[in-house]
């Protein structure tokens, strides 16, 4: 899901139970994929276990989960938004902190085959199908002026808000 519909849904969400401010202890298992080389589509997917914490309130949101693969390797990744909301409910100033293994990332959405990027616009139009798929995304935290990125799928990240 794209960050300023997580930040609309979220607050929503945790008001619906009552709730000014809220976070949530997660854990399960799901897909990882290290990708090596973006360019050259090098990547392993492997199945790994997470767990970390989500939550926000009405003026931040924060998920900070641990990705342990099987060979032993821990991806640590944080994605912390602080936001306000104008007069029409729109998301505005907007500032983020995205980082793996503690450095600075972004986050960017792949194709799961071609490993092309998909435009935020491509996701916000699948939004607007009745029934959306995502099964070839994977969102990814991207390593700063790296090639590099950690992945996992995009329906993983959409479930947890």
């Amino acid at each position: 899901m794209k960050l300023t519909k997580i930040l609309m849904v979220l607050p929503l969400s945790l008001l619906s139970i009552s709730a000014i401010a809220g976070m949530n202890d997660v854990n399960g298992s799901t897909k990882c994929t290290t990708v090596d080389s973006i360019s050259k589509k090098k990547a392993i997917v492997k199945a790994c276990t997470y767990d970390g914490a989500v939550g926000g309130s009405m003026s931040y949101a924060i998920s900070q989960l641990n990705f342990k693969l099987p060979n032993g390797n821990t991806y640590r990744t944080v994605n912390d938004a602080t936001f306000d909301f104008d007069k029409n409910g729109n998301v505005q100033n907007l500032k983020e902190s995205i980082s793996i293994n503690g450095k600075a990332a972004e986050i960017i959405n792949l194709h799961y085959k071609t490993f092309k990027k998909i435009s935020d616009k491509e996701i916000e139009s699948r939004y607007e199908k009745k029934n959306p798929n995502f099964s070839d995304v994977l969102q990814c935290f991207k390593y700063i002026k790296k090639d590099a990125a950690f992945c996992v799928p995009y329906e993983f990240i959409s479930s947890m808000s």
